[in-house]
């Protein structure tokens, strides 16, 4: 893997105290135990990740996924067993699965694209992708990223759920549902709705809509709990209908405010910085005001920002007490004590976590005293250095230059060895893969070509090389609470917990230090415990791996074999294998046995007589989704008091290509037999309108046809190419035909140079390449069309290098030529 998480152990660092230069010392035996049960945890908590590079996160019916993944902190060897890619889509309400697939992956990498049908219903999903290693019965790698599929057609009627505030019954919770057609009240639709999923416990019923097309629901308070509190609603009228989830409150605080004294305490006499963050219970930041108390007194205003964060100072005095108060009377009016303060102890001071070569920090101690002073990220110790700590500030330079990139961790250990203050730091932030993306026309035409050049910048000198993929897509087509990239994924998402919403997580403004270094500060490592470190033993490094395969069995007429049989694999006409089963039916399909080009079948024939003879294979991957899903957490947002199918609507020409609608409602459907295209054959395979094989931007296009043998068609980038038939057939006795794990489809954009049809060709992705090869020592340019939208366009780029991960973006406008 070129990009390998895995950190190097430092022998020594210097730091400078005062005047005085003090290295780490060796043969010290505290030193080795934490060593060792550091090894212990890393074994214990492996650092192994996996990126999923989506072209999007807003999608609609009918709309290709494309996808890369990234496999991240493996060693080559190691990388080798991760051979599939399991990709499903999940419903966050219901936990079902909407789409799912199996993929290739080779060498860390796997590429993959899921089409995502009519039949799925408009709303909020989990994108959520593993590999065939497990890890103690688990995934060894999972990804998790959230998308939004909304709706391009205009419903024939909405429905709108609205959690009636104003009304105060100790008992119940009243829900105001009001459903309409084109402005048109909705009389009488259906209308059936529960609450939770225990058939002893929800609530349920059924009802009509009246002639104002409303109906309201009441909710037993006693029944709204932390595991049933998420009502469900479906609205039939002929036969359409719309289903709403809306999640009601809990009864919880109005807000949740937290204190984070910096190292961990406030200690008596001693100034310390105290980050503090207000949100809702929901998790939405809340940017207000607030008074410090002193002993009940009035004494400073403090302030968070637009992230629900910020920092003030105090100096606890002895058997003094501090709270603080919201002056915002709409979301809180009690007093939230502050931590008590500690007699003894030692504060950390650390002006500017956000660091390139050099940390600076200071300590103060209430008593006199030596403590040692870790660095590390609690899988690697890079140093232990023993000093002198009192009253006065005593300055502490760390030389960063043999600690990686990324966060680690300045932990302070007393005299017993018992930490007693820790604060996080970002090491190297600024030494990022420096991507250049060079656009040649950022202000190009419906239809024009563009192109794009892209190089790596050296890394002190260094040449650098990597693989990326490329994604240009329309700008709407990203949404701010579910943006991710590769760089904040491995940096601070797989880090740090529940990460306040924003924009550019590591962007380089002052408002974006800033945040960094709030967020530092107040969050602290959630998931790393000091004391869960040194507990560890070898006892807990013991691991199970282990992988998901393909198991077989034969019977006949029936029952067990009794002696062996062979049986016949078969992708298309030039791949075939002959494998042999156990003598009572038994047999496993290696995962390279089952690699097909994407969309087609995977062939078993017993051999000889077989029609007596019955095969069934299990797919693993199926069932472990299913537990996936239902382990789910979706990202937090503040769950809204309203809910209506109006949201889950993209306005205006964003939308693929359409032009009828196109109602795809199940696989048994007359013109979707295999796969998820309109009028393809038996094999899966079509023709679009622009006679290409399989294009995927025109899956639902119902000009589409089923190519005939002999005809030509473009395939794969190598012109007219005569197609050879389809060998797909319905599965007789002693045959079975399953969906094998698809290699790289290739994605083919519009070339309006050879094809320039007259119809609207509206495409929110543009442009999706996977596995472009880049460098420091030349550019790689890669082209591809406008379409028909016009606006802002983004092209992300992003992957892996030999030393790090890289992540670039840039924008153009799409407009129309003037007349």
């Amino acid at each position: 893997m070129m990009f390998k998480l895995a950190m190097r152990m430092a022998i020594l660092i210097l730091l400078t105290i005062g005047n005085m230069v003090v290295r780490a010392q060796g043969n010290n035996p505290m030193v080795d135990s934490i060593l060792k049960h550091a090894a212990y945890y890393h074994v214990k908590n492996p650092v192994s990740l996996m990126f999923v590079h989506l072209d999007k996160t807003v999608y609609v019916n009918n709309d290709m996924m494309w996808f890369t993944a990234y496999l991240l902190g493996v060693k080559a060897h190691e990388a080798a067993g991760h051979q599939v890619l399991s990709a499903a889509l999940v419903n966050n309400n219901d936990q079902k699965i909407a789409v799912q697939g199996r993929f290739v992956m080779s060498r860390g990498l796997a590429y993959g694209n899921m089409m995502i049908p009519d039949s799925v219903p408009p709303g909020h999903y989990s994108f959520v992708a593993y590999t065939n290693r497990m890890l103690n019965g688990k995934p060894q790698v999972c990804f998790v990223q959230a998308i939004t599929l909304k709706t391009v057609t205009e419903p024939n009627f909405n429905v709108e759920l609205a959690l009636d505030t104003m009304y105060h019954d100790p008992a119940n919770m009243r829900v105001l549902l009001k459903a309409d057609s084109r402005s048109t009240p909705l009389d009488g639709a259906s209308v059936s709705y529960f609450l939770g999923k225990n058939a002893k416990t929800r609530v349920a019923g059924k009802a009509k809509t009246n002639v104002i097309g409303s109906y309201t629901i009441m909710l037993p308070r006693d029944r709204i709990n932390a595991t049933q509190h998420n009502l469900e609603v479906q609205v039939k009228s002929g036969a359409d209908v719309k289903t709403l989830h809306l999640d009601i409150p809990v009864k919880r605080p109005a807000v949740a405010i937290g204190f984070y004294p910096e190292g961990g305490h406030l200690i008596e006499n001693i100034v310390s910085r105290v980050g503090w963050e207000v949100k809702t219970p929901g998790g939405t930041a809340i940017k207000t005001d607030a008074v410090l108390y002193i002993n009940g007194n009035p004494a400073d205003t403090i302030h968070t920002d637009s992230f629900g964060m910020g920092v003030f100072s105090i100096n606890p005095q002895v058997n003094a007490t501090y709270a603080v108060k919201l002056l915002d009377n709409d979301y809180d009016t009690e007093l939230h004590p502050l931590p008590a303060a500690l007699k003894a102890g030692v504060v950390v001071r650390v002006a500017d976590a956000i660091i390139n070569d050099s940390l600076r920090l200071q300590l103060r101690a209430q008593q006199v005293g030596r403590v040692t002073l870790l660095v590390h990220n609690y899988r690697q110790v890079y140093s232990a250095t023993p000093l002198t700590v009192s009253q006065a500030a005593r300055g502490v330079k760390v030389d960063m230059s043999a600690i990686p990139r990324g966060i680690s961790c300045i932990t302070v250990l007393d005299s017993l060895n018992r930490p007693c203050a820790e604060r996080l730091f970002f090491a190297h932030y600024n030494q990022r893969p420096r991507l250049s993306i060079n656009i040649d026309n950022t202000d190009p035409l419906l239809r024009q070509k563009v192109s794009v050049k892209l190089k790596l910048n050296e890394n002190n000198g260094h040449p650098q090389q990597g693989i990326v993929s490329v994604a240009c897509v329309q700008d709407s087509r990203f949404e701010v609470k579910n943006d991710n990239n590769i760089e904040n994924y491995v940096y601070l998402q797989s880090e740090i917990d529940d990460l306040p919403v924003k924009e550019r997580l590591m962007g380089s403004a002052e408002l974006d230090l800033q945040y960094l270094n709030e967020l530092l500060l107040i969050r602290g490592w959630s998931k790393y415990k000091w004391l869960d470190m040194m507990k560890t033993s070898e006892a807990d490094t013991i691991i199970r791996n282990d992988s998901l395969f393909y198991a077989g069995t034969i019977t006949h007429f029936g029952n067990k074999l009794k002696k062996p049989v062979e049986v016949l694999l078969m992708k298309d006409s030039s791949a075939m294998n002959m494998i042999a089963s156990t003598a009572t039916g038994g047999f496993t399909l290696a995962n390279n046995q089952l690699y097909t080009p994407a969309d087609k079948k995977v062939h078993l024939i017993v051999s000889g007589s077989s029609s007596d003879y019955l095969i069934d294979v299990a797919d693993p991957y199926p069932d472990r989704n299913k537990q996936l899903a239902k382990d789910i957490e979706p990202v937090m947002f503040e769950p809204p008091i309203v809910q209506s199918t109006k949201e889950l609507v993209l306005k205006g020409f964003e939308h693929t290509t359409h032009l009828k609608e196109v109602v795809i409602k199940s696989s048994n459907s007359r013109n979707f037999k295999h796969g998820f295209a309109v009028n393809a054959n038996a094999c899966g395979d079509y023709v679009c309108p622009y006679h290409i094989l399989n294009c995927p931007n025109h899956t639902s296009d119902p000009g589409n046809h089923a190519p005939q043998q002999g005809e030509m068609v473009h395939m794969g980038g190598q012109g007219l190419t005569p197609y050879y038939g389809c060998s797909d057939e319905v599965p007789k006795g002693g045959m079975l035909i399953f969906q094998g794990i698809y290699a790289a489809r290739e994605f083919y954009g519009a070339d309006y140079a050879k094809i320039n049809p007259t119809e609207p060709d509206y495409l929110s992705t543009i442009c999706w390449k996977h596995g472009v090869g880049i460098s420091s020592e030349k550019e790689t340019e890669i082209s591809f069309y406008t379409s028909d939208i016009t606006g802002k366009f983004r092209i992300v780029v992003q992957g892996i290098t030999n030393s790090d991960v890289v992540y670039g973006e840039d924008s153009f406008t799409v407009r129309k030529k003037s007349p």
